[in-house]
């Protein structure tokens, strides 16, 4: 006995497919028609459309204090980020590349061992092929660390003066 649990096809002439099919395996049925599709359809505009649009009268509506809440998000979500690159910002950074190239790095060990995983010659090679490729967005990840310019010191044409003032 065969069995053919789901089959989603597109052919030109569905009673030739379903003769074919029928004779690869001879106990097939088709067990629904359109007719079920048109109940489904049915029954979700009868029962779930006009829940929703019932709902509308049910809904409150947002506090004053909300509604604030979502249109500074709103308004922050439109703002434009500009990153300036400082100091601090590229040793963030390169606190960032380093933390993820060292744990990607550290996850292509794990799976470059599952090549030891009993599959075929394509299996373990496929593994491989995964384990090098995340192993190297790790190592550049790693290299991409940029050198962080010094800041410049205090000269002393550059500090505050005190301002000459009339002394006693």
């Amino acid at each position: 006995m065969s069995k053919i649990e789901h089959l989603n096809i597109t052919v030109p002439d569905i009673d030739e497919a379903i003769k074919f099919i029928q004779i690869v395996a001879p106990d097939f049925k088709v067990r629904k028609d359109v007719k079920s599709v048109t109940l489904g359809v049915s029954g979700h505009m009868l029962i779930t459309l006009p829940f929703f649009v019932l709902s509308q009268f049910f809904y409150k509506g947002l506090s004053p204090k909300r509604t604030a809440e979502v249109n500074k998000f709103f308004s922050n979500i439109d703002t434009e980020v500009i990153v300036e690159d400082t100091a601090m910002s590229i040793k963030m950074d390169n606190k960032q590349h380093t933390m993820l190239g060292r744990l990607l790095l550290t996850a292509a060990v794990p799976l470059l061992l599952l090549t030891l995983v009993p599959n075929p010659l394509w299996g373990r090679l496929l593994f491989v092929v995964v384990a090098a490729l995340v192993a190297l967005i790790g190592w550049l990840l790693v290299k991409s660390v940029r050198p962080v310019p010094n800041e410049s010191p205090v000269s002393e044409e550059s500090e505050i003066k005190e301002p000459m003032g009339n002394t006693i």
